[in-house]
């Protein structure tokens, strides 16, 4: 029925390209529709059609069994991948054996390989509790743009807890540990040693230079819980706070950056 329309309206002198845009067919499904290719006389599957990178039967089947006898002793594919490749088998990537073994037909034998997912132990949660100033202080690391693109400052910089003082900063471009027992002992020296400091778990914040250093002063150290973000909340609300004044720039240059950020939310 289509055809005969498209033959008619074209008659009527309408242009073919609109015709068949009226009807939504592409002028390709039209062109094979007059002049269909060449039948095949014993069509291949393109699953089953030969290509230079193509698994051999026997390796599939090679691999197929492997991956059957690490299930029977209770190992996963990466696992049976792994021993094969430290036996000199070398027959195919690792995607490929995941590949084979979804093709599997009986997956009943598929062992249930325990994950470390769900076991990690609870940690306690960080309770320190200020009742005067220079008992606690706590301390992170923030990036801020410069004009530059994908070039950031380190801002560091330490608050106490009780007062929201800011005893002690600096702005540098980098993240080292060197940089950050300089700040704690100018503070330190000012103001006097904390009884605790706390940080995230950072590997500045960690770092055994630091420890020692705050060590020798008798200061103690408390740390994040792992995969928890909002155990510092003082100097996250701190950084927060200067990034969302309205007079806050966005990007700095590196002579301006310290002098910036002091007056932003230091002073």
């Amino acid at each position: 029925m289509e055809n005969t329309m498209v033959f008619d309206l074209v008659a009527a002198g309408i242009s073919q390209r609109r015709v068949l845009a009226v009807l939504g067919l592409s002028r390709s499904t039209w062109h094979y529709r007059l002049n269909p290719r060449e039948g095949v006389p014993d069509p291949v599957a393109h699953e089953a059609r030969a290509y230079p990178n193509r698994i051999a039967a026997d390796v599939r089947n090679q691999v197929q069994g492997l991956i059957r006898d690490g299930w029977a002793r209770g190992h996963s594919v990466d696992h049976s991948f792994a021993v094969a490749w430290d036996a000199g088998i070398l027959v195919a990537s690792r995607r490929t054996w995941w590949r084979i073994a979804e093709d599997i037909v009986d997956q009943t034998q598929r062992p249930v390989v325990a994950t470390r997912k769900g076991t990690r132990q609870p940690r306690t949660m960080p309770v320190l509790v200020a009742t005067g100033p220079g008992q606690v202080w706590s301390w992170d690391i923030t990036d801020v743009k410069s004009v530059w693109s994908r070039v950031v400052y380190k801002t560091y910089s330490i608050i106490d807890i009780f007062s929201r003082k800011i005893v002690g900063y600096r702005v540098e471009e980098r993240e080292v540990d060197d940089l950050a027992v300089e700040m704690f002992e100018t503070a330190i020296a000012e103001y006097g040693p904390p009884e605790f400091v706390h940080a995230d778990s950072g590997a500045a914040m960690k770092s055994s230079v630091l420890k020692t250093a705050l060590g020798d002063h008798g200061v103690s150290l408390t740390h994040n819980r792992p995969y928890v973000s909002n155990d510092n909340p003082y100097s996250e609300s701190e950084f927060r706070t200067m990034k969302y004044r309205p007079n806050y720039p966005g990007t700095f240059e590196k002579s301006l950056s310290s002098s910036l950020c002091s007056g932003l939310i230091y002073k």
